[in-house]
């Protein structure tokens, strides 16, 4: 019986053996695609770590560049700096050593005013003691012969106070009627910067005549005349004793004249 089916069987075996030898192949096959694309799986991850590898040093080449390139620029912009400060310093101590000498001088002048300031003080109260204590009448005016101080002796010889006739014209203060003229002619010359001097008669407060010598002249600071400046002495009780000496001449001389004709 195993005789009669062993013919059947020998299709089926060499089948089977047919099968196997195909599913080697295609093992065989399949083995080689995967390491084909093992290969090829290497090859590209080499190529791309290659790649990386190169991006990266690129990278690092142009980052390490432009830090090269900051640190320098930093430099020279901290020696800029160093430079300018050194330059500040040098300037602020010039400046210094420049406000310090500008400091001494102004000290220096700020005495000198002070002592000149001093000394004008000591003038000014001298010569106001001058004039306050002189026994001449004295007044200043401005260039419109406008009154502008009087001292005490004015005061007295003319019994004006000098709120009085601060402001006023002089010649309206002091000139009677029929002494106008010769005082206007005065008072033109002294502003024209000449120094006059007359005798004459005066107006007091009280509408009584004073009898005065007159000393007038121009007040000058540089060469400009800014007012002019009065003096008047009393000569009061040396025109009378004059007058009556001419008095007492004149009838001494009438009593000779006469006495002569009795001899005669």
């Amino acid at each position: 019986m195993v005789r009669q089916s062993l013919p059947y069987l020998l299709p089926y075996r060499d089948a089977w053996d047919n099968f196997v030898q195909f599913e080697g192949q295609e093992m065989n096959r399949a083995i080689q695609e995967s390491e084909a694309l093992q290969t090829r799986s290497t090859v590209m991850t080499f190529s791309l770590i290659s790649l990386a590898v190169a991006l990266a040093a690129t990278i690092a080449f142009v980052v390490t560049r432009g830090m090269i390139r900051a640190l320098a620029e930093q430099q020279r912009a901290e020696e800029t700096v160093r430079t300018l400060n050194r330059e500040l310093e040098q300037k602020v101590a010039e400046r210094t050593s420049e406000l310090a000498r500008v400091n001494e001088d102004l000290a220096r002048d700020i005495e000198r005013c002070l002592e000149i300031e001093r000394a004008l003080t000591d003038q000014r109260a001298y010569l106001t003691a001058v004039v306050s204590h002189s026994p001449v009448a004295i007044v200043t005016c401005d260039n419109q012969n406008h009154i502008q101080m009087c001292n005490p002796a004015f005061e007295r010889l003319f019994l004006h106070r000098q709120e009085e006739v601060a402001g006023r014209t002089l010649d309206d203060v002091l000139v009677p009627l029929e002494g106008a003229s010769e005082a206007r002619e005065l008072t033109s010359d002294t502003l024209k910067g000449k120094d006059v001097h007359a005798t004459g008669r005066r107006l007091r407060q009280d509408g009584t005549l004073a009898d005065v010598e007159i000393f007038g002249g121009p007040l000058l600071v540089g060469d400009q005349i800014i007012g002019t400046c009065a003096l008047y002495n009393d000569v009061s009780e040396r025109c009378h004793a004059e007058e009556a000496v001419r008095e007492s001449e004149e009838r001494y001389r009438g009593l000779f004249e006469n006495a002569s004709d009795i001899i005669c």
